[in-house]
């Protein structure tokens, strides 16, 4: 027999088991959904580190979709981003990585719409009927799902998208338990990861993107403050060669009132003395004279206010015909190469002075040489790279190239500069490339210049061509220096000329009264009447436009007959017209009997010699 104290033991015990038993049930569950609560945030906690690198939106929504699907597979997870500025929406799929692009079309499209804005949080549908069975069609799956949970995407309250998980019918038999409300949590979590990220990422395209401006504008900045450096540069440049300019001229313009002078007695002495001695020394008096002249004119071209004979030249003819002199200049281990262009190249200057941009740029290249070497002279049509930074598309160009030392950045920046040479003390003035500077600014043209230490340089001077062919000179003997008797108000502030000139016009019978300010001849002019103004122009009080018109109104037929060392710009601002009689210092006693003759017959001006030539138009 059984006692019945054993049966209750057992029976306690039976109790006790069952009790076990729920209690592990339980336990294995709460382990369960605390195993896979882990695992969910173990997802999001890669899916957070791993769009913490990304910046590509599809990207951010696909790792999302993966991290949603993961948890339910084979459940499916599809994407749908809308565009309100494009009227459109985006079905992105995380297998797939087109993207697929449907556009609201139709009511249907437009209510599903409204009907997402509306959901505020992740939507279990246990029925998936209406606008949600839209959303599968789009999504591909037009059959009936057991389940759908919707799950919306706001960027800074605004519906950007919504995330969809669904039932895959296709492999229903291997589904588990479809999602309750335990999931809703995770939903949300998922939901809120792929917001924060889509606006980190947003963000940090922004502030690329303002980087990115911000660089732009840095370097636009940076380029703004080179080409103002560059800017002020070449003002102080400017500034720097107004001043010398300036000063040129009025050096030029007292040489010249003293060149006059030993010219005009010079030539005086040699056409009266008898001794063949004088003679001889008032041709050295004479030479030197005219290598005096030349250096005012080099002044007065590096000033821009000398005198030109503008005329069409062609650029390959006066190449051509220096080339021989070229070969002089140059010694003897120098090779030099001329090569002119098949093309014409024609173009509105003064020969003389391209000829002088010519020999500087040569003289300067041989200095360049230690040993031996060769120069390059060349002339051109300008390529189309080089007239991008020009004003017009018709240049030619004389470009002298040579393999000599070469120069650093800061001897080029100087190079134009007056008086800046790198040549021994003795064999340079500094003024031969800022002369070739002067002539061919005044020319209308550019000149630049590549060089490197130990390669050389290569200077190239572009000036704007025409379509004219030069006109050929006309052979035939100067005036004749003429004779009269006419009345003469010889007008001039500087002694010796003045003293030179009367002597002259009276030597050639003209009744001279002289002047030497605009003052006194103003009032000899109210006195007496006279055939011919000789007139200085520069003097003070009254200069010698403003003293000829006022003559001019009381005496109507008045001839004028104008003078200066200086020339150009000087004279326009003073009042003298292009069209003027005008007669540049220094000149010989021929040249100013010549010039008086004519203007006393009203003939046309008298052709002058390049050095003393007239007034540029």
């Amino acid at each position: 027999m059984t006692n019945g104290s054993d049966v209750v033991s057992r029976a306690d015990l039976d109790a006790q088991i069952k009790l076990l038993v729920r209690t592990e049930q339980r336990l294995s569950r709460a382990r369960r959904s605390l195993d896979l609560q882990l695992d969910r945030m173990n997802l999001l906690s890669d899916f957070a580190l791993a769009c913490s690198g990304l910046s590509s939106q599809d990207e951010i929504w696909r790792q999302g979709l993966a991290v949603l699907q993961q948890p339910y597979f084979p459940a499916r997870a599809s994407a749908f981003r809308f565009d309100p500025a494009a009227d459109s929406i985006e079905l992105l799929e995380r297998e797939n990585e087109e993207v697929t692009q449907y556009h609201y079309d139709d009511p249907g499209m437009r209510a599903m719409l409204a009907w997402l804005d509306e959901l505020m949080a992740p939507t279990l549908l246990h029925e998936v009927e209406g606008e949600a069975a839209r959303l599968l069609e789009l999504a591909g799956t037009p059959s009936p799902a057991a389940w759908m949970v919707v799950m919306p995407i706001r960027l800074q309250g605004t519906l950007a998208g919504v995330a969809v998980l669904r039932d895959h019918a296709r492999a229903r038999s291997h589904l588990v338990d479809k999602p309750g409300e335990r999931d809703a949590a995770f939903f949300s979590l998922v939901s809120s990861h792929i917001g924060h990220a889509l606006e980190n990422a947003n963000m940090a395209a922004h502030l690329l993107s303002q980087r990115r401006a911000l660089s732009q504008r840095n370097l636009q900045l940076a380029q703004s403050l080179s080409r103002l450096e560059r800017t002020q540069q070449a003002l102080s440049q400017a500034q720097k060669m107004e001043a010398i300019g300036r000063l040129a001229g009025g050096v030029a313009h007292d040489f010249n009132n003293m060149l006059t002078v030993i010219i005009s007695y010079a030539t005086l002495m040699s056409d009266e003395a008898d001794c063949p001695m004088a003679r001889e020394i008032a041709e050295s008096i004479l030479e030197a004279g005219d290598r005096a002249a030349d250096l005012t004119r080099q002044l007065l071209a590096f000033s821009r206010t000398q005198p030109r004979e503008v005329g069409v030249v062609d650029v390959n003819v006066v190449v051509g015909a220096l080339q021989q002199m070229l070969s002089r200049v140059i010694e003897e281990d120098t090779e030099l190469h001329v090569s002119l262009s098949r093309q014409d190249l024609f173009i509105q200057a003064d020969r003389s002075q391209l000829e002088q941009i010519v020999l500087n740029l040569v003289v300067n290249a041989h200095d360049a040489i230690s040993g031996p070497g060769s120069i390059r002279v060349r002339t051109r049509q300008a390529t189309a790279d080089e007239l991008l930074d020009l004003d017009s598309d018709r240049y030619c160009v004389l470009e002298v190239k040579d393999t000599g030392s070469g120069m650093d950045e800061h001897t080029q920046r100087r190079l134009f500069e007056p008086f800046f040479t790198t040549k021994d003390v003795g064999k340079g003035t500094g003024m031969g490339l800022a002369t070739v500077y002067g002539i061919v600014k005044a020319s209308g043209g550019e000149i630049t210049v590549d060089s490197k230490p130990g390669h050389g340089s290569t200077f190239r001077v572009f000036l704007p061509t025409v379509d004219e062919a030069p006109m050929q000179a006309c052979q035939g003997k100067p005036d004749a220096a003429g004779t009269g008797s006419e009345s003469i108000l010889l007008v001039e502030d500087d002694a010796g000329i003045r003293r030179l000139v009367e002597r002259v016009l009276h030597k050639a019978g003209y009744r001279v009264t002289i002047a030497s300010n605009g003052r006194e001849a103003l009032e000899l002019g109210g006195r007496e009447r006279f055939d011919l103004l000789v007139t200085d122009i520069v003097m003070p009080y009254v200069n010698g436009v403003q003293l000829a018109t006022e003559l001019g109104e009381t005496n109507r037929d008045l001839r004028v007959l104008y003078m200066s060392g200086y020339a150009g710009q000087h004279l326009r601002a003073r009042g003298l017209k292009a069209d003027e009689r005008f007669l540049a210092k220094p000149f010989t006693p021929a040249e100013l009997l010549r010039n008086v003759r004519s203007a006393l017959e009203g003939r046309a001006r008298p052709s002058l010699s390049s050095s003393r030539s007239q007034i540029a138009r």
